[in-house]
């Protein structure tokens, strides 16, 4: 389960957001893809031609800031904790949060099973470019999607052995891990439910003129 939270600042056409949202979902058939292992010798991707689906919507604008940021928080959890069933897509959520005249914030919630983040990078390309032809009332042009099943298809034509065999040899002499060179957290207690933490490093203009 992921999620990722973006902050909108400026004008927001929701109709023109929400419509942008259909068709990324009609144009890339994994997020109309359920899973289904139950009884079956395999798992299986089934493919829907139509998913229910829709943005959800809350105008906080009335609350205050204190209150904006707990109902936020309050609603990510409680987002996070519906999770999602794997075999009734579509397996991801959005919703625009108002929080101004002219801020929301987007909640985009799905199943790591979707996408990764490269893909969810060319994800949000494709929305930009429909939302921004839509909001100047012409109809997007992008190329043709590649449909994942050419990716499954590719995978299952993969030598396992030969693969595991070449990286042996490509990691052969290997015996620990690789330093990022970043300094590790001192040892503390992790607290219960915990089970990762942030660290920032903030690298100078000399350090990265290379």
């Amino acid at each position: 389960f992921e999620q990722s939270l973006f902050t909108i600042k400026g004008k927001l056409d929701v109709a023109v957001f929400e419509k942008a949202w259909e068709r990324i979902v009609q144009r890339h058939s994994i997020l109309r893809t359920g899973f289904l292992w139950e009884d079956l010798e395999r798992p299986v991707q089934a493919v829907y031609r139509q998913v229910d689906f829709s943005v959800t919507k809350h105008d906080w604008r009335a609350l205050t800031d204190t209150q904006r940021e707990t109902q936020l928080q309050s609603f990510i959890e409680a987002d996070r904790n519906q999770g999602f069933v794997l075999n009734e897509p579509p397996l991801l959520r959005l919703a625009l949060l108002r929080f101004g005249e002219e801020e929301h914030k987007f909640l985009f919630s799905r199943h790591h099973l979707l996408l990764d983040r490269w893909s969810r990078a060319l994800l949000l390309k494709d929305f930009f470019a429909i939302y921004d032809a839509l909001s100047e009332g012409r109809e997007p042009v992008l190329a043709a999607a590649i449909p994942y099943s050419r990716y499954i298809a590719w995978l299952s034509r993969q030598d396992a052995k030969s693969a595991e065999q070449f990286w042996r040899t490509t990691l052969a002499g290997f015996a620990e891990p690789t330093s990022f060179g970043v300094v590790r957290k001192s040892s503390q207690p992790v607290e219960e439910g915990k089970y990762y933490a942030d660290r920032r490093t903030q690298l100078s203009e000399t350090a990265t003129d290379n």
